[in-house]
């Protein structure tokens, strides 16, 4: 038989995956699915636009995923699935990406991150889960910083960490699918200066208030304060005591 080499390999490809979703060359609307129990070697993707991926089994390779242009509504759900790149798991080269939601693990490479962005490309919205309680640790992220980064917090045994490499500035969120309690969420941001986070760093979420602050002793590791509202007498009897 000619070619058995080549043979060998396509057979090899389809067994990891389908060619459309190793190789999505223009993949101008709809959704890719990656189920649990499935396996994905790098996975190349050109003008990616309007499309959601959804991840709940494992991609691997070089650059795991390597999103290398597209401008459109570009969404990322990493539903409990594992991305393990040995460079980048995520290399974003010079696309426009909406949103990555992160519930699984996005492993940190060789390269740079877990999360790479180049100097074209853009992330508006990182929501995130891995963190305390995941067996790999804090996500990382290199390059640029997201516009918008949510910490998702299930119980204050698991939430959100974020390791920084990158430049730029983001605005810190709670993501609103969220289950907090009062109490402190240590080191949910490492590697942060104070230029790096917008001004906007305290709030109210689920009926409590928040409040980013710096870790005590430390200039780049932020904790993340949950307590309940102060609530003082009403405005008329503070009116009243001023008169007495």
């Amino acid at each position: 038989m000619r070619y058995p080499k080549l043979l060998k390999l396509f057979l090899t490809i389809g067994l990891l995956c389908s060619i459309h979703n190793l190789f999505a060359d223009s993949c101008s609307t709809g959704s890719i699915t990656i189920s649990s129990g499935q396996t994905c070697s790098s996975y190349y993707t050109l003008n990616l636009n309007n499309t959601t991926i959804s991840n709940s089994g494992t991609i691997n390779g070089g650059d795991a995923m390597y999103i290398q242009s597209g401008t459109g509504i570009v969404i990322l759900n990493n539903d409990g699935g594992l991305i393990t790149g040995t460079d980048n798991s995520i290399y974003i080269q010079s696309a426009s990406v909406t949103t990555i939601t992160n519930r699984g693990t996005i492993k940190l490479g060789n390269m740079t991150g877990g999360i790479y962005i180049q100097n074209n490309g853009f992330l508006t919205n990182l929501n995130n889960l891995q963190g305390i309680g995941d067996a790999y640790g804090a996500l990382t992220i290199s390059g640029k910083l997201p516009t918008n980064y949510g910490i998702i917090i299930a119980s204050n045994s698991t939430y959100g960490q974020l390791i920084n490499n990158a430049s730029g500035v983001m605005t810190f969120g709670i993501n609103s699918t969220s289950t907090v309690a009062a109490g402190t969420y240590s080191s949910v941001l490492s590697g942060f200066t104070s230029s790096n986070i917008s001004a906007t760093r305290s709030g109210t979420y689920s009926g409590l208030s928040w409040l980013l602050a710096l870790q005590g002793g430390s200039s780049t590791i932020w904790d993340l304060i949950f307590s309940v509202p102060v609530s003082g007498p009403p405005l008329q009897t503070l009116n009243h005591l001023s008169q007495d």
